[in-house]
């Protein structure tokens, strides 16, 4: 996936996460975080996190700030999850571009 910058960074759909193995769909009572950060860790944004379900799970992830400075190159997004016991699971990476965009202003 290439993620054009100035682009707004939107995205929602179903998530699960896996504890000791089993896959986790209801997600109620968890919490969530979301971060982007280049391929050497550097942090690009602090994600806000919204719930849109809790069983099964969905969740929208969109960064509050502008993205017309993101870095060109490389990129990975996770979720991490804390269950209401405190346990800390998250998601696998997900890699992908970020790129310039053709249509912009001046």
């Amino acid at each position: 996936m290439i993620f054009c910058r100035g682009d707004t960074f939107l995205f929602a759909g179903p998530v699960s996460a896996k504890v000791n193995g089993v896959e986790t769909t209801d997600l109620t009572d968890w919490t969530a975080r979301s971060q982007i950060r280049t391929a050497d860790g550097t942090l690009v944004s602090e994600l806000v996190v919204t719930w849109l379900a809790r069983s099964p799970a969905a969740l929208q992830v969109e960064s509050p700030d502008p993205t017309t400075d993101w870095p060109i190159g490389d990129a990975k997004i996770d979720v991490e999850f804390t269950t209401p016991a405190g346990k800390i699971v998250s998601t696998a990476p997900q890699t992908f571009k970020i790129g310039t965009d053709v249509t912009r202003g001046a």
